[in-house]
């Protein structure tokens, strides 16, 4: 899995893409992603509100 920060002057974006077939994975993507970039780093972002889009 590869993780990919970007800045933007409009916005910031973090995440990454993966393979889910079964909706009861998702969270494990979650899990995965929390693993290589520490939470601490999300929350540097925004209101602190984290989103997940499937």
């Amino acid at each position: 899995m590869d993780v990919k920060i970007e800045k933007k002057k409009a916005f910031k974006v973090a995440g990454i893409k993966s393979d889910v077939t079964k909706s009861s994975n998702f969270p494990k993507v979650w899990d995965r992603l929390v693993e290589k970039v520490p939470r601490e780093k999300f929350e540097e972002f925004g209101n602190g509100q984290i989103f997940g889009v499937g």
